[in-house]
């Protein structure tokens, strides 16, 4: 075991020396920042087709599950399913006991530990070459920034086999921080990481109190991305109606492209998919039909999308989308809790394979924002995981004039990066 330290001396944990990189805080009175890493490098995991296909069939399930569990149903909403499973697989690598097998029901991981996680990291690897020589919606280069990070009290005992996991597959060393002295300069600290990972897209993660002076360790994810459609929208946006939930409708900017598009129509919904420049990255749109939301969120299930999925052929659509932008705050707690990750987030967690000292999760705490525009997409989230101690159709015409859902994916790997509802995008 490693206790770390302070200071900038060098320790040796194991086998793995760990080095400090010096930092500073946000106020005077934030402590001194150093990174604590393992000097082990991250891994080029060898991972079977199998072992991936059980990773984004299990993510999958994940993501619809949480989107089901999500208040306020007739609201706009937006979240990264593959930011909160990182963060969480993160935590996973200490967890053991029931708290370790409620965690693996309740973030479907199909998985065991050990081959979770270079699992994980592959698809961190594989998210991280997107992009090539493609364009952002902003006119600049593709973006899709991937990254993670953890948190420590400076005085904190961590296992050295918990800090080589979070190197060799999360890419992750460990910030250290005063958090029994300065817990709010520390929460202001891991912020302006956030934002700053994030373009300042993603502001406050950490509202006041969340972060006190019996945290000790954070975890936290970063996902940002700015990606230009293959084929933008015309320039010919007009203002037309959008029909909410309760028959009333409201007046959106209302993009239209006409084109070959893959897309299905069924008797209850309609869906499209939109590639991005990279022809990798894709998003799904689904709009229920007149009087069908209920119906085909209740019933949308990682079978459901993937029978979705099969049935979307290459089709003239004349598609009417409107454009959208907004960010959904998330507290996960109560959600996961519901999924059946319950000792977790009590006095009963069993987190020993990350420290001695007795650990339980007190937040988990997300936030996403979307905006869609005729030239593309922009999307950011971030994660934390905070402990502290235990007390063959025709052409066809598509108008999504009315609430619908979208999913924005990595094709060659199935992994759900973002998933929402539009109910009113005239906010």
């Amino acid at each position: 075991m490693h206790k770390l330290a302070p200071s900038t001396r060098s320790v040796v944990a194991a086998a793995a020396l760990l080095s400090f990189v010096s930092g500073c805080g946000e106020s005077p009175q934030a402590p001194t920042v150093a990174e604590a890493r393992s000097q082990l490098a991250r891994l080029s995991p060898s991972v079977s087709a199998d072992e991936s296909a059980a990773l984004a069939i299990g993510n999958a399930a994940f993501a619809l599950r949480l989107f089901k569990q999500t208040e306020k149903a007739d609201k706009n909403f937006v979240f990264s399913p593959i930011s909160i499973s990182v963060a969480l697989a993160m935590t996973f690598a200490g967890a053991r006991g029931d708290t370790e097998a409620e965690m693996a029901q309740a973030l479907s991981f199909m998985l065991p530990q050990e081959r979770l996680h270079p699992a994980m990291n592959l698809l961190g690897q594989e998210l991280s070459q997107r992009g090539g020589n493609a364009k952002g919606a902003d006119g600049g280069p593709f973006r899709l920034h991937f990254v993670n990070t953890l948190w420590a009290q400076d005085n904190l005992t961590l296992h050295p086999g918990f800090l080589d996991v979070q190197a060799q597959h999360y890419g992750a060393g460990v910030n250290l921080l005063d958090f029994a002295g300065a817990p709010e300069a520390c929460r202001k600290t891991i912020n302006g990481w956030v934002s700053s990972k994030t373009q300042e897209r993603i502001d406050n993660l950490l509202a006041p109190g969340v972060i006190n002076a019996r945290t000790r360790l954070v975890l936290t994810n970063a996902i940002y991305m700015n990606a230009a459609w293959k084929n933008p929208f015309s320039k010919n946006t007009v203002d037309a109606d959008f029909t909410r939930l309760d028959g009333t409708s409201t007046s959106v900017k209302m993009m239209s492209q006409s084109g070959s598009l893959r897309s299905f129509d069924s008797e209850s919904l309609q869906a499209v998919e939109l590639p991005y420049e990279d022809e990798q990255l894709s998003m799904l749109i689904i709009i229920p039909k007149a009087g069908k939301y209920a119906e085909v969120e209740s019933s949308l299930t990682a079978d459901a999308l993937a029978a979705i999925d099969s049935g979307l052929l290459a089709q003239d659509v004349n598609l009417h989308l409107p454009r959208f932008k907004f960010e959904s705050p998330l507290l996960l707690e109560e959600s996961l809790a519901q999924l059946g990750m319950r000792s977790a987030f009590s006095d009963e967690a069993d987190f020993s394979a990350i420290s001695p000292s007795k650990l339980r999760i007190t937040n988990v705490v997300h936030k996403s924002l979307v905006a869609v525009s005729e030239k593309g997409t922009e999307a950011a989230a971030a994660t934390a995981v905070v402990l502290g101690r235990k007390s063959s159709p025709q052409g066809i015409f598509m108008a999504a004039s009315r609430p619908f859902m979208f999913l924005l994916r990595d094709r060659p790997t199935g992994a759900i990066l973002f998933l929402g509802r539009v109910m009113d995008p005239s906010f």
